[in-house]
């Protein structure tokens, strides 16, 4: 398994990195913040290619509940040294909340989390240090699900990817939709699918109404739209 994760790290990411510079295509990096100092050469490239970082925790593995607060605090001030501004938005790893995640991260100054796949459009939540955004994440768009869990064949996400398209069509009319792509370097960074990813962006760029946007930029449409920041 670790094999497996280094070949993303080393032959995976350069591929993603590829597909999407070569568009202009600027992603949110969900980031362990140990790959700072495991793969700075990872982490310089994401940051020269203006991603936005989100924390991740330190480490792939669930936080434990009584060091929560802290973990989130060394995330945080991770990438705010190595990047020169602190992450807006969080991912728990595994999407692994306690009941006083939210609560944590808002208090840390996240604006907005995705652990929580709910909507197709960004959503408030409260805490007790004021309310954040929820913006969209999926599960049903995303390789570790489809790929690493379900082990369908390398086309799957392509094709899950057109119908979902497809089935947005007439909800349009009404709004805008996020269409969220999880992306993993060891799933579609492999010579068997990255050719599947060029097709997925491509799909995508091809449309007259597709707008790319990070979780941060979202999160700030969403602000807008409603006006502000509600005071509670």
């Amino acid at each position: 398994n670790w094999s497996w994760a280094e070949y993303g790290m080393r032959c995976g990411m350069p591929r993603l990195l590829k597909a999407m510079t070569s568009r202009g295509i600027r992603c949110d990096a969900c980031l362990n913040g140990s790959v700072i100092d495991v793969y700075p050469d990872v982490a310089e490239a994401m940051l020269k290619a203006g991603w936005e970082f989100q924390g991740h925790g330190i480490h792939q593995r669930a936080m434990d509940k009584g060091g929560e607060a802290e973990l989130i605090r060394q995330s945080c001030d991770k990438i705010r040294k190595f990047a020169g501004k602190p992450p807006r938005g969080w991912i728990g790893p595994g999407l692994k909340e306690s009941f006083d995640t939210p609560d944590y991260l808002r208090a840390a100054g996240i604006d907005y989390l995705c652990d929580w796949v709910i909507d197709d459009s960004p959503l408030w939540m409260k805490t007790r240090h004021g309310p954040m955004v929820v913006v969209p994440y999926t599960l049903e768009l995303n390789d570790s699900v489809i790929y690493a869990v379900e082990k369908h064949a390398s086309p799957e996400q392509y094709d899950r990817l057109r119908y979902s398209l497809e089935a947005l069509e007439p909800e349009l009319a009404e709004g805008p939709r996020v269409v969220t792509l999880s992306l993993h370097h060891h799933l579609n960074g492999v010579l068997h699918r990255i050719g599947f990813v060029h097709k997925m962006l491509d799909l995508l760029q091809k449309r007259s109404d597709t707008v790319f946007m990070t979780g941060a930029e979202i999160c700030d449409w969403f602000v807008a739209a409603e006006g502000g920041w509600p005071k509670s």
